[in-house]
């Protein structure tokens, strides 16, 4: 079968075209073309009749082929057009090619003819097809556009908000149809039984009518009255054969020509009272998404004007809604607002005046902006504004500052809208919500977080200082063990080896904010540890400061060290005497306590639960918010140079946080100030505990494989445990310490390693040489002084941990330990 193809042919050569037309109908072609060879007579050519094709003659006497390119061009025609020659020349084709033509062929040699038109076609086809679909997904587009309007003008429709059904019902079908382009919309209402399904309103787009009084009977369509009660919505693309709605096929759908439904329940009072309707004739139609959303709203609005209607019905009914709006709007939580375009406020709720502190006639008939809202944040409200009216906003959330009365200001969080009339923009509604609290628990988490950070620095700078530590002291104790009792170096050693010990006191101190200090918990009481040492503390605070203590009798007991525990009191009580210069009064208490899940929410680091408090409170200078904020991070003092280190709170910080407790403080300036700390409470009873019994380290002879990546350090243990008559195989790095224990022929009675290594940890090390050698017992070292660091589950029942920085002697007696068969940490 031949494919009729129209051409209009460019040339002035009849023979030339005659044959252009006899290739295309041995390509199986029904050809119906047309010669023109002028620009006058191309013109109306192209005005006159839809073609296929062009073909044209690149070069002629009057008028060539890319003179009639640009008269396609410049009128925006899709068609394909193909440029031929007589003669060869690349540049020629080239040149065609570049200025738009689809095609370019040789008038000698026409074979590729047919199979360039027919490609041709077929592309200008596919072009034809896209640019319909977007076309069509304009137009959807424009459509949902068109109806989102719909909507909104039907929202802000007075009969639909008074409740006068009759105009609501025609005021709602007939906008729908127009906005979607449906050929019928209707809105169908129960009886009171629920037994017949009423026509209220139905609107025909073709005859632009609208009809009413159609009844359906439940017992005739039983399961399109299910489906009602069952769905939201019923979309049926076709309805004829949806199982919802093909028994209204015979005796409604084909009468009508309607194919394709769309239904959505009308709701009221939590029921089921009627359907709206959108209903497509002859053509099927896809129901998008958006149009089941439309239809929905539809269906709320309905449901509004039909409460508007029950509403006028009963005078006493709407003034009790209006009493409940006016109780919502004066006692929300919120401060709601609405002011005029000119920034003057128009009305304002209870909660305004008391987040504000104005009454309402100090606010009403006023503007907001240099009433309430500092010069900084009058901008931000005054963009969110402009932004509204041009449309690029329509509903602005943003956070801004007011300045009460009394002046202080409070961050607050806008939420805002546009109220219209007349379609206009007449004002704004705002909703204000004071986000102190929020303000506040995000400052507590980022502070939270930020001490997380500085515990983690101050834990590496301890661990790294704990190895230079280890080898100051260990070689200055070598020296004095060496040096003559009357050597005149003596003395200057022993002050090497003095302050090499103040600056371990300090590691341990920055260890213990970063809550990787060596502990012994035991179940111990709070009242006891405060008797035991408050002699202590009346020598340490000085008689001009007053020491009183509430110590409860009931106290519950804790799971901690008691040395750090004891470390925790002084360090509270040194801290309150040196805020009382002048004498004051310093009140330790003890008390059972339960922080609940609402104390816990406003302090991130505090877990619901039963807690043992201790607080230590005085009467001292107070601090500020500022120094609040910073009082425990490590190095932070307000005392003058030379007078503290700033470890002192923070190493409290740390203790207690490693204990698994929460510590708070509460001052202001020239109020004194008090701290809180609360331990877990545990059920245990307190265990006597035996004094040990003093152990004199020996020396040995047995071999010990050495692994520490810290030359200073290693070469220190080498000789110490040299000078205990041990031999020592040293390894800087775990690779080199498995090696020595695959070739070593003799035996390795122990290992003494570090634990944080490069590469492989010494935990992770020490495994690998057990699989070699089982009998091999291990003794860790660290500057962490943690035994977390160490393996849940080690080779022995319990990880030995000798903490840096270390005596000669803390090191031979471990050893010796461990190789005798004992364990335990140094």
């Amino acid at each position: 079968m031949e494919n009729p193809l129209r051409v209009l042919i460019v040339e002035d050569s009849e023979d030339d075209a005659l044959l252009l037309s006899r290739e295309l109908r041995r390509g199986g072609y029904q050809v119906e073309a047309h010669r023109v060879d002028t620009a006058e007579a191309f013109e109306r050519a192209l005005a006159d009749n839809m073609w296929d094709v062009i073909i044209a003659d690149y070069n002629m006497p009057q008028f060539d082929g890319l003179a009639a390119l640009r008269v396609v061009q410049e009128q925006a025609r899709d068609i394909p057009f193909l440029v031929v020659s007589g003669f060869i020349d690349e540049n020629v084709a080239v040149a065609a090619m570049k200025s738009g033509a689809h095609d370019y062929l040789m008038k000698d040699n026409l074979k590729r003819l047919v199979p360039a038109v027919t490609r041709e076609i077929r592309e200008a086809k596919m072009r034809r097809e896209r640019r319909q679909a977007t076309e069509a997904l304009r137009t959807s587009e424009a459509r949902l556009r068109q109806a989102n309007d719909a909507l909104l003008y039907l929202a802000r429709s007075q009969s639909v908000q008074e409740g006068d059904l009759p105009h609501a019902y025609a005021e709602i079908t007939q906008t729908m149809a127009l906005s979607l382009g449906i050929s019928r919309a209707g809105i169908w209402i129960f009886n009171p039984e629920r037994t017949i399904l009423q026509c209220e309103d139905l609107f025909e787009m073709e005859k632009n009518q609208h009809s009413r009084g159609l009844a359906l009977q439940r017992d005739r369509y039983p399961r399109y009255f299910a489906a009602l009660q069952e769905h939201r919505f019923i979309s049926a693309t076709d309805s004829m054969l949806d199982p919802r709605t093909k028994e209204f096929a015979d005796d409604y759908f084909r009468p009508h020509e309607i194919v394709s439904s769309l239904e959505a329940g009308i709701r009221l009072h939590g029921e089921v009272v009627g359907v709206f309707s959108l209903e497509h004739c002859r053509q099927l139609r896809q129901w998008m998404p958006e149009e089941e959303v439309f239809a929905g709203s539809v269906a709320d609005l309905i449901s509004l004007a039909l409460g508007a209607s029950e509403r006028r019905k009963s005078e006493e009914a709407l003034r009790a809604s209006e009493q409940r709006y006016r109780d919502l709007f004066e006692n929300a939580n919120d401060m709601i607002y609405t002011m005029n375009l000119d920034g003057v406020l128009t009305s304002i709720n209870k909660r305004g005046e008391e987040l504000t502190g104005y009454s309402r006639d100090e606010l009403l008939g006023a503007a907001l902006g240099p009433r309430l809202l500092p010069p900084e944040h009058e901008q931000v409200t005054l963009l969110a504004l402009q932004r509204k009216l041009a449309g690029e906003l329509d509903q602005t959330v943003y956070e801004v500052e007011i300045v009460r009365k009394d002046g202080q200001r409070v961050p607050i969080e806008i939420n805002s809208r546009l109220i219209y009339e007349n379609d206009q923009p007449a004002g704004l509604q705002g909703i204000a919500r004071d986000i102190s609290e929020r303000k506040r628990l995000e400052d507590e988490l980022r502070h939270s977080q930020k001490m997380e950070a500085i515990g983690r620095l101050a834990g590496a700078i301890a661990h790294d200082f704990n190895n230079l530590l280890t080898a100051i002291l260990g070689y200055s104790q070598l020296l004095l063990a060496r040096l003559d009792a009357n050597s005149p170096w003596r003395r200057e050693i022993a002050e090497i080896e003095k302050a090499g010990r103040s600056a371990a006191t300090l590691t341990g101190q920055l260890l213990a904010f970063s809550r990787k200090q060596a502990f012994q918990p035991q179940t111990l009481n709070v009242n006891q540890v405060v008797t035991n040492i408050e002699r202590m503390l009346r020598r340490l605070i000085g008689e001009d400061v007053e020491l009183v203590t509430q110590l409860d009798a009931t106290l519950g007991n804790i799971h901690a060290d008691p040395g750090r525990v004891e470390q925790v009191i002084m360090n509270l009580v040194v801290n309150s005497r040196d805020a009382m210069p002048r004498g004051g009064r310093l009140v330790i208490e003890t008390g059972n306590t339960h922080l609940d899940p609402a104390y816990a929410s406003r302090h991130p680091d505090a877990r619901p639960g039963s807690y043992v408090m201790l607080s230590v409170a005085d009467t001292g200078v107070g601090m500020s918010h500022n120094v609040l904020s910073r009082i425990f991070e490590p190095f932070f003092t307000t005392k003058d140079a030379g007078k503290g280190t700033g470890l002192g709170l923070s190493t409290v910080y740390g203790i207690v946080k490693q204990s698994d407790g929460h510590i708070v403080v509460e001052s202001a300036p020239g109020a004194g100030a008090i701290f809180r700390v609360f331990f877990p409470r545990i059920d245990e009873t307190v265990m006597m505990t035996e004094t040990p019994t003093p152990y004199i380290a020996q020396g040995g002879h047995e071999t010990v494989l050495l692994v520490e990546d810290d030359d200073a350090v290693r070469e220190l243990t080498r000789q110490i445990l040299e000078m205990n008559g041990y031999k020592v195989l040293e390894a800087h790095s775990a690779n080199e310490a498995l090696t020595i224990c695959r070739t070593y022929a003799g035996v390795i009675a122990c290992v003494l390693a570090d634990v944080v290594m490069p590469q492989i940890s010494g935990p992770d090390m020490v495994r690998q040489l057990v699989d070699i050698r089982p009998s091999l017992k291990a003794v860790y070292m660290s500057g962490y002084n943690d035994h977390q660091l160490l393996p849940q589950t080690a080779h022995t029942e319990q990880p030995v941990l000798l903490n840096k920085p270390f005596t000669p002697e803390m090191l031979a007696k471990t050893v010796r330990l461990v190789l005798d068969g004992s364990a335990g940490s140094q």
